[in-house]
C-alpha cells in the first residue's frame, strides 16, 4: 500500500495499492484481516501523460 486515505463523511477508505499483477492484488486483498467484512472495488490507474518522472531507485514506475 501506497497511502491510504479516510472519507469520514463517506464512511469509507480509499487505498492507493501498487502491485505487479491483478492476481497479487487480490491475493493481498483476501489476507486483510477484515476481508470477509470488505466491500472492495478496484479501478487500474495508469500514469498522466503530464505526471512527474518517477524516480529510477524506487519501484514507483512499475
Amino acid at each position: 500500500m501506497l497511502r491510504l486515505w479516510s472519507l469520514p463523511r463517506a464512511c469509507h477508505n480509499l487505498g492507493h495499492w501498487q502491485v505487479r499483477s491483478a492476481p497479487e492484488l487480490q491475493h493481498l486483498l483476501e489476507s486483510l484481516p477484515l476481508a470477509r467484512w470488505l466491500t472492495v472495488t478496484t479501478d487500474r490507474l495508469t500514469r498522466h501523460p503530464n505526471g512527474p518522472t518517477p524516480n529510477p531507485t524506487t519501484n514507483a514506475g512499475q
